[in-house]
């Protein structure tokens, strides 16, 4: 008989969340590259201006919308401007909060962009580029504020058109300016500044924590369309004066909206904000060229999909080293492969889709798309793990997806783009691998206790999906020396039949049998053999037991 040395036993959960963190940390880096190689090369630079040319309009560009449209409030003053493309060619950057332009902008480009004269405006979850292009410029806190919030209005300019203070609406909490080493707070409430501005080179950096899209008071739209004007006015150095007049538009109007309450047109005419151009016009709406839309849900889908090929990659090697198989069989990554793909189209997909349509969701949309990926991924290894309840392993999954989406966003804000996707990225493969693990375990009701050797044992579920012993890396569990398929087990009703070339026997609970060098035990939740730290069982019963 085998002395078991059952202290050496570690739980699926704890392997399966090991293998599947660091496939899903490698599948990331593996993203990171190829999107990398995916990012437009920068255009070669612009030929020198001929010095008799007139002065160029301000050049405008917007990053893709999420948690903000900028971009909607230009179509609204008639303001052209283009889309970033990997390249900032342009003199004013609007970076939109949560943009999935972000992770493909340089800082070290943002900064040459800012100190040769630039103008950045950034808002909200823009702290993490503003950090790393940045550093020690701002410091950032939470944001205490939700719902309509009195501001006070610091900035001079700002001040004679809109009065002393302006209402803000905060539809979440979010980052928010803690401290800057130099510049001034344009808005600031009683517990903190919700708007700055700092110099920086020869430009400066505008950061506001309030999103543009929420704020649909006439006198909040009013605002944003001044905070442009003023932006505008840092570049030309001149006033918000100024640039009114240059764009046609009638600060008395703004005055007359902040300062006596009204400002809208006879209810005859058409409803129509002040700094609006043109008669009437439709709200063009703010979306990015169609080969920007296809690069990024291409990103996605690539993304998604390596993460979860690492991630089930990992979780059937795992298992199949425990059974003494070669790590990977052709059919088992084609099988993963095209699985990943689908996966990832799905998830993908699905998170692009709750980030377009449904803003009001915030975080939880992401939560909701990693929630999805783990609940395929969990339902997944139920082809690859014998008599894994499909159902209960579709329902972890999606529980360590959620919980890994928490940490994923949680690292990805504290750390910034590429160094915290690929922490959050493994916490999303530990949290999911731990999910399969434990369901596994916690909801079998008979399973064998696999010994090869006395320190090298693990265990496989029993059911109603046959579990073969041979030689063949088809075969469940793999023993040298032996035919294939020399044995099987199956549950029928409840009782486990086990098959041999000497016919068909039931076992219960405590019977074992020996298939070549290996001996295999039947176990159940009365009678079990894991006597590790994780299972508590005494020794001396599980010998008494064994020698039955």
């Amino acid at each position: 008989m085998k002395n078991i040395n059952t202290t050496r036993q570690i739980p699926k959960s704890v392997i399966f969340a090991a293998v599947a963190a660091f496939g899903c940390f490698v599948a990331a880096l593996f993203a990171e590259l190829i999107l990398w190689a995916m990012t437009p090369a920068p255009p070669p630079p612009p030929p020198l201006p001929i010095p008799e040319a007139p002065q160029q309009a301000v050049r405008l560009m917007v990053t893709q919308a999420d948690y903000d449209d900028i971009a909607q409030i230009l179509d609204a003053m008639g303001l052209p401007y283009s889309h970033f493309n990997g390249v900032i060619d342009c003199d004013i950057f609007f970076l939109n909060c949560g943009s999935p332009d972000t992770r493909r902008i340089n800082a070290e480009q943002l900064r040459r962009f800012v100190h040769n004269g630039g103008i950045l405006y950034a808002s909200c979850l823009a702290d993490g580029i503003i950090t790393r292009a940045f550093p020690n410029l701002m410091t950032f806190r939470r944001n205490p504020h939700r719902g309509n919030t009195r501001a006070e209005v610091l900035d001079n300019e700002l001040r004679n058109v809109t009065g002393n203070s302006v209402t803000i609406y905060f539809d979440a909490p979010g980052p928010t300016v803690a401290s800057i080493s130099s510049g001034n707070v344009i808005l600031q409430t009683q517990e903190c500044p919700i708007m700055v501005v700092s110099p920086y080179g020869s430009g400066k950096i505008f950061f506001t924590s309030f999103h543009n899209h929420v704020q649909t008071d006439e006198k909040e739209l009013a605002l944003l369309k001044l905070l442009i004007m003023k932006q505008i006015g840092a570049f030309q150095d001149t006033t918000i004066e100024e640039v009114s007049r240059e764009l046609n538009i009638d600060l008395t109007d703004y005055s007359r909206l902040f300062l006596v309450g009204t400002g809208s047109p006879a209810p005859t005419e058409p409803r129509r904000m002040p700094g609006d151009r043109g008669e009437t016009r439709e709200k063009a709406p703010s979306v990015p060229p169609l080969h920007i839309v296809l690069l990024m849900s291409i990103a996605v889908i690539i993304w998604t999909s390596l993460l979860c090929f690492g991630m089930a990659l990992s979780i059937v090697a795992a298992q199949n080293h425990l059974f003494r198989k070669p790590m990977f069989s052709t059919p088992e990554i084609m099988i993963l492969v095209l699985g990943s793909v689908i996966a990832g189209c799905i998830a993908g997909l699905t998170g692009q889709m709750f980030y377009a349509y449904f803003h009001f969701l915030g975080f939880l949309s992401r939560i909701i798309a990693w929630g999805l990926l783990g609940a395929l991924v969990g339902y997944g290894m139920a082809f690859f793990l014998a008599n894994l309840d499909r159902t209960w392993a579709l329902r972890a999954g999606a529980v360590g997806g959620a919980l890994g989406a928490v940490g994923f966003l949680m690292f990805s804000n504290m750390l910034g783009d590429t160094a915290g996707r690929l922490l959050g990225a493994a916490i999303l493969g530990a949290c999911i691998g731990a999910m399969i693990g434990w369901v596994e375990q916690a909801f079998r009701k008979v399973w064998l206790m696999v010994i090869y050797d006395p320190r090298n044992f693990t265990q496989v579920n029993l059911g109603s999906q046959r579990v073969t012993v041979g030689s063949a890396t088809t075969d469940t569990i793999h023993v040298r020396g032996v035919a294939p398929k020399t044995a099987t087990f199956l549950v029928v009703g409840d009782k486990v039949q086990f098959t041999d070339a000497s016919g068909t026997q039931s076992l219960a609970p405590g019977n074992r049998v020996n298939v070549g060098n290996v001996e295999l035990i039947v176990c159940s939740k009365e009678v079990q053999f894991a006597a590790s730290k994780f299972y508590p069982m005494k020794m001396s019963r599980a010998r008494e037991l064994m020698h039955k």
